[in-house]
């Protein structure tokens, strides 16, 4: 017979605390643009910006951060005079570019022409007196004032440029447009051919520029030219739309048309908040899930003009857009965002789980896709941004793979010491034990008295019991958790000895504190 013993063992627990800090970003960014960049308000970005807080262009007004003119192109921009010809718009910007320091340089292409020489010399009209030739596609004209802005201003090499990618415009008269026959699909993937103006606007024409300029500021810039992906985003607000519509009162809304303004801009309220969290969002890198709508949900923000076109930003709206902005945006192969993400983590839970195994199987063997289309990228298991899903894939969750998060709390056994803990059956060398633990209270606060008796209750079975967990002699036996008004980790040692077994504790840590 195995005698009964207690050994009582007193453990100091320390409780480690900590205080999480949040680093405020300060941004000064110059916009270049039109109407497409006017729209979205920039303005409102400071509300998202304080409720996080960092800062968007502090005490700057809006006219001092951007050059906006409607309906130009980087080219207009940069040649452009008015009427009298007394002076070149971009005489109004320098000042504003070239004194004091930009963190980054947003750019609106819209030329729809990468590389362009225009070679008609004009002899008549109000801009006549304009030189021929001269390059004016959206390439030359980005460098143009990527280069103005290092090279003749205050800001350097480590300036962040942003190209925004727009969304396709609907065919016909913008007044008029044809929304029965716009496929916003089609639009957006169609291969780069048309080098009109409103039909380049597609994913194809947008990776060209990205490619392109990274390669041509390789010298220029210390970092990657980043893309602000508005079509992508607004590409799968269009999906979610199709496939689960939000009814608001009379009103369905079943895909993106039902939020275009008019054939080329897009509706005040819904879509205006939309475009400002995708800009905060890869500006900040931060999930936009829970801010504000600031002004963005108030019709009177707007002008008058449009705001019959306003679609109010119900709560489904509000949820909808900001679980789009952030799936997209933070996956999306040149934003950026993904450079702050767990490696591994698929479907952006914050943990690497047998969750994210599962999408990164599904796609396992998929190959030759281009990481930025839609089809295949970090959410579909290409953590490599390499273009296809594989072995590397699979190595980088495994690296990074954790443990399911659980209700620590739920899963704890929950005692307040005086208390005593029984492990009911233990089967150790075929022979059946009875573990009981007395929780007794310290006279130091912090400190606990683990007392373990042990006793054999079975001389009987010599196999293992289905109900017993099974240890070796010599082997550890582990107590997932204890809520103790803490919860603790308990790691036994099962020691052969003379008169039969004895317990020795190994580890007893303190791995998280929560209220009981």
């Amino acid at each position: 017979m195995i005698n009964r013993f207690i050994k009582t063992i007193s453990i100091l627990i320390f409780v480690m605390s900590y205080a999480g800090q949040v680093f405020a970003i300060d941004k000064n960014i110059y916009f270049v643009g039109n109407s497409l960049t006017h729209r979205t308000k920039l303005a409102g970005l400071q509300t998202f910006t304080e409720e996080r807080g960092h800062t968007f262009n502090q005490d700057k007004a809006y006219e001092d951060y951007s050059q906006i003119i409607s309906g130009s192109s980087l080219w207009w921009h940069w040649y452009h005079g008015n009427a009298s010809q007394e002076f070149y718009y971009k005489d109004e910007f320098i000042p504003d570019m070239t004194t004091g320091h930009w963190d980054a340089l947003v750019l609106q292409p819209y030329d729809g022409k990468p590389w362009h020489w225009n070679t008609t010399a004009l002899q008549d009209g109000w801009y006549y007196w304009q030189d021929r030739p001269r390059e004016e596609g959206d390439i030359p004209m980005a460098l143009n004032f990527i280069d103005l802005m290092i090279n003749q201003g205050d800001s350097d090499s480590g300036l962040q440029v942003y190209i925004y990618s727009q969304w396709p415009a609907v065919p016909g008269n913008p007044d008029e447009p044809d929304f029965e026959n716009f496929d916003y699909q089609e639009r957006w993937n169609r291969d780069y051919t048309d080098t009109t103006r409103y039909n380049s606007r597609s994913r194809a024409y947008y990776k060209y520029l990205m490619d392109e300029l990274r390669t041509e500021t390789v010298e220029m810039l210390d970092n990657k030219i980043l893309m602000i992906p508005m079509g992508d985003a607004i590409y799968e607000l269009n999906e979610r739309l199709k496939a689960s519509p939000i009814v608001n009162g009379d009103t369905t809304y079943n895909n993106i048309t039902s939020v275009y303004g008019d054939g080329n801009h897009l509706s005040p309220g819904v879509m205006q908040y939309f475009k400002a969290l995708v800009f905060f969002t890869v500006f900040y890198k931060e999930d936009p899930r829970g801010l504000p709508l600031g002004s963005y949900g108030n019709i009177n923000w707007y002008h008058e003009l449009y705001q019959p076109y306003f679609v109010e930003i119900t709560p489904e709206w509000q949820t909808l857009i900001q679980e789009t902005v952030w799936q997209v945006t933070a996956t999306h192969f040149y934003s950026g965002v993904r450079d702050t993400l767990k490696p591994g983590d698929a479907n952006l839970d914050g943990v690497v789980n047998e969750e994210d195994l599962t999408i990164l199987n599904a796609a396992m063997g998929s190959k030759d896709v281009d990481p930025y289309e839609t089809g295949i990228g970090w959410r579909e298991g290409d953590f490599d941004g390499d273009g296809d899903v594989d072995e590397d894939d699979l190595d980088i969750y495994q690296a990074n793979t954790e443990a399911e998060p659980v209700d620590e709390l739920a899963q704890c056994a929950s005692f307040t010491p005086p208390a005593t803990v029984n492990v009911p059956c233990l089967n150790i060398n075929d022979t059946l034990y009875e573990l009981t633990m007395n929780m007794l209270p310290a006279s130091d606060s912090d400190a606990l008295h683990l007392g373990i008796d042990m006793d054999s209750v079975n001389f009987v079975a010599l196999t293992p019991n289905d109900y017993c967990a099974s240890y070796d002699v010599a082997t550890g036996m582990h107590l997932n958790c204890l809520n103790l008004d803490a919860l603790f980790w308990v790691d036994l040692q099962l020691v052969p000895t003379t008169e039969g077994l004895e317990l020795e504790l190994t580890d007893f840590g303190n791995h998280s504190v929560l209220e009981p």
